[in-house]
């Protein structure tokens, strides 16, 4: 009986090591594979452009540090304002052909651009990195004479992150965040409960801390169907911003093109805020 019960016993610590070790390799591989989970990127030139659309545009390579970044530039005939959309974790510049639609139906011009590691822009995606791009790409639109007020920016999914970032350190005159998280240690710790994220994160993007120090009006929209960021995170922004969350139908990715008033929330913004713009 004695033996088997030391036998029972080697066995428990065996199976015990074999699980730590599991854990700590699990959290390894997460540490330094989390650039490849975040940034998804689609490499080489866009597969679709605004001339699908009818849509004059300038196709531009804009300056962010050592790289170029690539951007188109989508004038409206309305010049109503001006938009800098700063899109999700996937894809390049081909894929926002409905969010260029959009924006220009409403007479408002739009800046899209890729991050670096993105389409055709140079370099190997970071947080850090897109933060540059984000501000290249309004100072260019400073530069070259392109800003017509209201100027917003207007981040989906990942880009959220880097649109919360543009309106707590630029001049904006207001701030979208879109199918977004609160930070990226909080999507982390989301998908993977059992995982000490906290102290293997190196990617933050910590959208909901940054609320407080945003000054201009922020608009939240979010899909309860949302199978990637989940709903409460869209929740927890717009409480964090004392403001309504606007409800989204369908999916992470095209939750927006299946919600019938999400242009005319769009306008609603547009209208609230031209009232009553940041100034310069």
């Amino acid at each position: 009986m004695e033996k088997k019960a030391n036998l029972l016993k080697r066995i428990g610590k065996r199976l015990l090591i074999y699980i730590v070790l599991f854990y700590f390799l699990l959290s390894l591989a997460i540490y330094f594979k989390q650039d490849s989970i975040v940034f998804i990127p689609t490499q080489g030139p866009p597969f679709e452009t605004p001339t699908s659309l009818k849509l004059g545009f300038e196709d531009l390579r804009i300056k962010s540090a050592d790289y170029d970044i690539h951007a188109w530039y989508i004038p409206a005939d309305a010049n109503r304002g001006t938009v800098l959309f700063c899109h999700g974790n996937a894809g390049n510049l081909g894929d926002r052909m409905n969010n260029i639609s959009i924006w220009n139906r409403l007479g408002m011009n739009i800046l899209v651009f890729d991050y670096r590691g993105y389409g055709l822009s140079q370099g190997t995606t970071t947080e850090e990195g897109c933060y540059e791009d984000v501000e290249a790409c309004y100072k260019w639109l400073q530069m070259n004479n392109r800003i017509q007020k209201p100027f917003i920016v207007h981040g989906r999914s990942l880009g959220g992150g880097v649109a919360s970032w543009a309106a707590e350190n630029l001049n904006f005159d207001g701030l979208i965040l879109e199918s977004t998280f609160t930070s990226i240690p909080a999507m982390g710790q989301y998908r993977f409960p059992f995982l000490p994220i906290s102290l293997i994160s190196n990617i933050y993007f910590p959208t909901a801390e940054r609320i407080s120090n945003i000054t201009c009006p922020i608009q939240v929209f979010h899909s309860n169907d949302d199978e990637v960021v989940p709903y409460f995170m869209g929740e927890q922004l717009a409480k964090s911003a004392t403001v309504e969350l606007q409800l989204l139908k369908g999916g992470h990715n095209s939750a927006y093109t299946f919600t019938n008033n999400y242009s005319e929330k769009l306008n609603e913004f547009i209208s609230r805020i031209k009232k009553s713009p940041v100034e310069p």
